[in-house]
């Protein structure tokens, strides 16, 4: 609309992978947890095509935070308005790889919760 998109792009730049590395960290936290309870005593024994998808899950989501992270570097370094659709790139993708493994996690969960 011919407004200038600096300042989103610099809340962006702070907010996304704060957001990203958040959700991370209570990833991490419940992991151990999880790990025993669920996975070993049940998916690996029982479902090991659930325990795939879940270390499917893990690795999107590790992309995913590097895509997030990659794209607010980038997004807070470069003004210029052509680096806008590498940074929407970069943007988008990891939001998608994020939704796909929230839907990874939820059909897990659903199939054994903590």
């Amino acid at each position: 609309m011919g407004r200038n998109q600096a300042g989103a792009l610099r809340r962006f730049a702070f907010i996304a992978p704060a957001a990203v590395i958040a959700q991370a960290l209570c990833g991490l936290a419940i992991y151990p947890s999880y790990r025993i309870r669920v996975r070993a005593a049940d998916f690996d024994l029982y479902a090991p095509a659930v325990a795939q998808l879940f270390d499917f899950k893990e690795h999107v989501s590790a992309l995913a935070l590097a895509l997030v992270i990659g794209a607010s570097v980038a997004g807070g370094s470069d003004q210029r308005p052509e680096a806008r659709w590498p940074i929407a790139a970069l943007s988008c993708t990891g939001a998608a790889f994020l939704w796909a493994a929230a839907l990874i996690g939820l059909y897990v969960t659903a199939r054994h919760p903590l």
